[in-house]
Formats: structure tokens, C-alpha cells, sequence
């Protein structure tokens, strides 16, 4: 699915099939996945091609990753130290800074949710009285 509709059709074909005690649900998922489009919006502008290096490290790093984990965040951030600035102009430094560690959670974070099929959770019946 276009990353760009994503939050405008991520469940509007079931709005009219959704419960009455559920019916918050469909908008609570369209702000959410616009909040994450966003973010991700966000990340490629600052970082140019982020995410197709950062779905390359993850190919490259193979077993050494485990399987729940998309990218660890100590990774990404090396990524974004030898590879990335924050205005894309070149290489900034390796040492960390409060920035960089920020951006590499967030990015690690996005990284997840985009391999996983930007997957939301759905709260069970039982759990909504």
C-alpha cells in the first residue's frame, strides 16, 4: 500500500461494520498511522535514503540480528554517525550525541513498524468493557 494513503484507508471500508463500543477504533487507527506516516516523512527528509540503508544494514547483518528485531537502535545510530547528518551534508562525527540517539530510536522504531507492514493492534472484545 501507498505509504501516502496509508492513514486515510488503513480501515475506512469497515467504519459502518465496527461495534458501537468500537466505534473510537477507526479514527484512533487513521491518527495514529498519521502521526507514524509522518515520523516517516520527517525521517527521510532529514536522511535522505535512510531507510533503504538502514533495510540494507538489517539484510547484511542476517542472524546476527534476532528474529523479533528489525535493527537494534545502538546500530542504527552507528549507521547515522558514519553515514549521516542531520542537514545531509556529510559525515558529522562517530562519537554520540543526544540528537543522533534520539533520531536512532526513532528511526529504529519506523524501521520495525515499516517491515512488519505497519501493523496495528487491535484491542480484544473481551478486553473493550
Amino acid at each position: 500500500m501507498d505509504r501516502t494513503m496509508y492513514a486515510e484507508s488503513f480501515v475506512e471500508h469497515r467504519d459502518g461494520e465496527t461495534p458501537e463500543t468500537l466505534r473510537w477504533l477507526p479514527a484512533m487507527y487513521r491518527a495514529a498511522a498519521a502521526r507514524l506516516e509522518k515520523l516517516e516523512r520527517e525521517a527521510d527528509q532529514r536522511y535522505p535514503g535512510i531507510f533503504e540503508r538502514l533495510d540494507a544494514e538489517r539484510v547484511a547483518a542476517g542472524a546476527a540480528v534476532p528474529s523479533w528485531c528489525w535493527l537494534p537502535v545502538a546500530r542504527v545510530e552507528e549507521v547515522l554517525a558514519h553515514h549521516c547528518t542531520s542537514n545531509g551534508t556529510g559525515i558529522e562525527g562517530t562519537f554520540p550525541t543526544p540528537q543522533r540517539s534520539v533520531d536512532a530510536a526513532r528511526l529504529a522504531s519506523i524501521g520495525a513498524w515499516r517491515a512488519a507492514g505497519r501493523h496495528m493492534v487491535h484491542p480484544d472484545d473481551d478486553l473493550v468493557p
